[in-house]
């Protein structure tokens, strides 16, 4: 299991529990690219994408509402990774659905 799968799959099996960092990563590996943010706070475009992810470092971690907002861009309506551009590359990399990943999760 690569380490962006591990990763998309933990945000999903706790977002009240997302990490700053992780949440940054995730972002960039969805096809968002930083945009700004000052001191606590990074926010997160894509182009096409209307809504913009923004994060705020609370203790470490980022508030469960972006945790959400997050998980609606990994949906798979919106997934875009960079390495998985076409439908046969998402389902050979595992990002074919949501319940894919959940059963990864469940499984470990």
């Amino acid at each position: 299991m690569n380490r962006a799968r591990k990763l998309l799959a933990a945000i999903l099996a706790n977002p009240k529990g997302v990490r700053f960092d992780d949440a940054c990563r995730a972002a960039e590996l969805l096809g968002f690219a930083h945009k700004g943010g000052q001191g606590s706070h990074r926010a997160f475009a894509r182009e096409g994408e209307p809504e913009l992810l923004n994060f705020q470092n609370r203790g470490g971690l980022i508030p469960p509402y972006q945790a959400r907002q997050l998980i609606r861009m990994i949906e798979p309506k919106n997934l875009s990774c960079p390495h998985a551009k076409s439908p046969e590359m998402r389902q050979a990399a595992g990002f074919e659905s949501i319940e894919g990943v959940t059963r990864w999760v469940s499984r470990n």
